[in-house]
C-alpha cells in the first residue's frame, strides 16, 4: 500500500543532507499536537466520573491509580519491542508504530466517556477499567516512538532544543484549544458537566489527532543514521540489562524525578482549579479554561527567544532557576484571601498565582524533550548501545506514575476537605474553596521546591558536558572531549 510505504519509509541519503529547518519543527510539532488532541482530554477524567457517572472520591481515586500504575507499566514494555523489533529494510524504526496506532486512537480515546450514568456501578467500574486500558494502549503505542524520534531528527544540541521547543509549541497549542473549548461545550449555565457530549469529542479530537500525525511522518527527516544491526551482533539485547543502565544513568534518573514532581504539580493544578472556580464562580466553569489559560502566557513568551537562551545558558541551566517561581506561586495561594471575588481581589491573585506557575515551568517544559535526546546520547555512550526506545519509555514511566498518583492524590486528598462531588457545586459548605485554595498552595510548595533541587544538584549533563559528549559521539566538533567522558 504507497500511502503507508510512503509514511514509514527510511529517509534517504538525499534528505538526510538537506540542513535541519522549519519543515522538521513544524511537523515534530504536531506530533505533539496530534498526542494532545487525546492526551489533554483526560483533564476531564475526574469531573466526568465523579460529578457525571457518580462514582465517589475514594472509588475514583483506587481506579485511576491503578490505571495509571498500568499505564506506567506499559511504556517501558512498549520501548524494549521498539528496540528489540528490527525495522524493515528501507523502514524506520518509529514511523509504522505511530502509523497504525494513530488510526485506533480515533476510537479509543471516545471509550473513556461512554455516558452510561443510570448502569449499576460494577458496570461503569468495568468500563472505566477497559475503556481506560484500551486507550492507554493506543497512545502508548504513538508516543513512545513519538517521544523517542527526537534524538535521530538531529544530533545538534540547539536544534534539539528548537525541537523541544516546537513539540511543546504542538502541545500547547492543543492544550489551549482543549482548555477553552471543552468547559465551553460541557458546562452548562448552573456550573453542572453535561457529560454525554464527551465521547463525540473525544471522536472528533482523534480524527484531528490523526491526520495530525501523518504529517509528522512525511515531514520529519532522521538524519543521525545509527547501525542497528552492527550493535545487536556486538552486544546481545538484554531488556532487564537495558533497564538497569537506565538507573545507572544519573541524568536520567534526576531529569525523569523532577518531571514526575512537575506533573504532580499539573495534575492538581488542572483538577482543583476547575473546582475552585465551580465553587467560588457561580455561573463561570464555562470560562474555566479562559481564566487557567493565563498561567500559559509565559510559555508564549519565551518561545520566541528558546534557542537564545538555551545557546547561552544551556539546557539544564535554563531550566532550573525559574522553577522558583512555582514556589511564589503556592505562598500567594496559601497566604492570600484569593476567595475574595466580590471585590476582585481574589480573581486578580488567583491569575497571578497561575502566572508565576506558567513562569516556573516555561522554559522548562520547552526544553525537557531535548534533555531527554540528551539522556539517551549519555547512555550510548555509557553502554555503547543506542536504545532510543528503553531510555525514553523508562522516562515515560515516571512521568506516566506521578499522573496516576497525581490524579489519585487529589481525589484522595479532597476527601480532607468539606468537597463533596455528589452536591451542587452551588451548595458546597462555606469555606470549601478555601481549603482547596490551601491545599493547591501547598502542592505547589513542595513540587517545585523538589524540582528545583534534584535539577540543581543531580542533573549533571550541563552545557559543557553536553557539547563534550557530542564530540566524542563523533556528531559534533565544539569542544574536545574530557577525560570524564573516556572511562
Amino acid at each position: 500500500m504507497k500511502f503507508y510505504k510512503d509514511a514509514v519509509r527510511a529517509s534517504t541519503k538525499e534528505e538526510i543532507a538537506k540542513p535541519f529547518g522549519w519543515r522538521d519543527k513544524i511537523s515534530y510539532g504536531l506530533g505533539d499536537f496530534g498526542c494532545n488532541m487525546s492526551f489533554a482530554l483526560n483533564a476531564q477524567l475526574m469531573a466526568f466520573w465523579t460529578q457525571y457517572m457518580g462514582l465517589s472520591l475514594t472509588v475514583w481515586g483506587i481506579l485511576i491509580l491503578c490505571l495509571k500504575i498500568w499505564d506506567a507499566v506499559n511504556d517501558p514494555i512498549m520501548g524494549g519491542l521498539m528496540d528489540f523489533i528490527k525495522p524493515k529494510p528501507g523502514q524506520s524504526k518509529f514511523k509504522p508504530w505511530i502509523f497504525w496506532g494513530s488510526f485506533v486512537l480515533i476510537f479509543t480515546g471516545a471509550l473513556c466517556f461512554i455516558p452510561i450514568k443510570d448502569a449499576p456501578l460494577a458496570l461503569k467500574i468495568v468500563i472505566c477499567i477497559v475503556g481506560y486500558l484500551l486507550w492507554d494502549m493506543s497512545y502508548t503505542i504513538v508516543n513512545v516512538p513519538y517521544g523517542s524520534m527526537n534524538s535521530v531528527i538531529t544530533s545538534n544540541s540547539s536544534e534539539r532544543s528548537q525541537l523541544s521547543t516546537w513539540r511543546s509549541i504542538g502541545a500547547l497549542i492543543a492544550q489551549v484549544i482543549i482548555l477553552i473549548l471543552i468547559p465551553i461545550l460541557i458546562f452548562d449555565s448552573n456550573n453542572v458537566i453535561l457529560g454525554e457530549r464527551l465521547i463525540i469529542i473525544g471522536i472528533t479530537l482523534g480524527v484531528i489527532g490523526l491526520i495530525s500525525f501523518q504529517v509528522l511522518l512525511r515531514g520529519t527527516i532522521e538524519r543521525v543514521q545509527v547501525d542497528y544491526e552492527t550493535q545487536r551482533k556486538e552486544h546481545k539485547y538484554n531488556y532487564f540489562k537495558s533497564i538497569g543502565a537506565f538507573f545507572t544513568n544519573r541524568s536520567a534518573v534526576s531529569l525523569t524525578v523532577s518531571s514526575i514532581f512537575q506533573l504532580l504539580a499539573l495534575a492538581f493544578m488542572q483538577n482543583l482549579s476547575t473546582i475552585f472556580i465551580q465553587i467560588a464562580l457561580p455561573g463561570m466553569a464555562k470560562f474555566s479554561g479562559v481564566i487557567t489559560l493565563l498561567g500559559f502566557l509565559p510559555a508564549f513568551f519565551f518561545v520566541p527567544f528558546i534557542k537564545q537562551i538555551v545557546e547561552k545558558f544551556g539546557k539544564k541551566e535554563a531550566s532550573t532557576w525559574p522553577l522558583l517561581c512555582g514556589g511564589v506561586a503556592g505562598i500567594i495561594l496559601l497566604c492570600l484571601p484569593i476567595e475574595s471575588f466580590s471585590t476582585g481581589v481574589g480573581m486578580f491573585l488567583w491569575v497571578l498565582s497561575a502566572f508565576f506557575v506558567g513562569l516556573g515551568i516555561a522554559v522548562n517544559s520547552m526544553v525537557t524533550w531535548a534533555m531527554v535526546a540528551d539522556c539517551i546520547d549519555a547512555q550510548e555512550l555509557q553502554t555503547g548501545k543506542r536504545e532510543e526506545g528503553v531510555v525514553y519509555a523508562t522516562y515515560s514511566l515516571g512521568r506516566k506514575l506521578a499522573q496516576g498518583f497525581g490524579a489519585s492524590l487529589v481525589s484522595l486528598l479532597l476527601i480532607f476537605t468539606t468537597y463533596d462531588p455528589q452536591i451542587d457545586v452551588n451548595l458546597q459548605v462555606e469555606g470549601t474553596a478555601g481549603q482547596v485554595r490551601i491545599l493547591l498552595g501547598i502542592v505547589y510548595i513542595v513540587t517545585f521546591m523538589v524540582q528545583f533541587f534534584v535539577l540543581l544538584f543531580g542533573y549533571d549533563l550541563n552545557k559543557k558536558k553536553v557539547a563534550e559528549m557530542e564530540a566524542k559521539l563523533g556528531r559534533a566538533n565544539e569542544v574536545k572531549p574530557t577525560e570524564e567522558f573516556n572511562d
